[in-house]
């Protein structure tokens, strides 16, 4: 087997367990998680060549994997199928922390961190980021369905973010991000 691909096995290997846990935790379905994440490192293994040297390679799976549930939804829409809720997908501050491999294997674990995290938030930032990533809005529609001005609705949105990042830390017992 050529160096590149044996290269490639371990970084699937070591990466596998996160893409999955990202996967599940945007479209809550086993089934099709593993289908996206086989998919995933598919794209993952075409496009290598433009990888940045120096970038999280989580993040940049990451991406691929925000990429392909889009196109699974696109495609389940035109089944007419009700996709489920995407609500941590524009959370990458707080995939971020969770690369941290001392934390172990468990992203399926870590990922119910994020989810608990986001039931404790109040009503105002929670309903925030259901309508931008569980309904997809642009922040100027979901600021009007929330009855706030954008640069309103924004902020009480970055706040929620970082009460996320914030809990999940607490949680996992991270040092916090200056």
């Amino acid at each position: 087997m050529p160096a590149d691909e044996r290269s490639f096995e371990i970084l699937v290997a070591e990466y596998r367990g996160m893409v999955w846990a990202y996967c599940l935790g945007i479209v809550e379905d086993a089934h099709l998680a593993e289908d996206l994440t086989q998919e995933v490192f598919l794209v993952a293994q075409r496009r290598l060549g433009e990888f940045r040297p120096g970038e999280s390679f989580g993040a940049w799976l990451r991406g691929i994997a925000r990429n392909e549930v889009r196109e699974s939804r696109r495609a389940a829409a035109r089944r007419h199928v009700v996709a489920d809720s995407d609500l941590v997908a524009g959370m990458e501050d707080v995939y971020a922390r969770l690369d941290d491999k001392s934390l172990g294997e468990a992203w399926a674990e870590r990922l119910a961190l994020v989810r608990e995290c986001i039931e404790a938030l109040p009503e105002l930032m929670r309903r925030a980021m259901e309508l931008i990533y569980a309904a997809g809005l642009e922040v100027a529609e979901a600021a009007a369905r929330a009855g706030d001005r954008a640069d309103t609705f924004q902020r009480r949105l970055s706040r929620a973010r970082e009460k996320v990042r914030e809990c999940v830390e607490r949680k996992l017992g991270l040092e916090p991000l200056p």
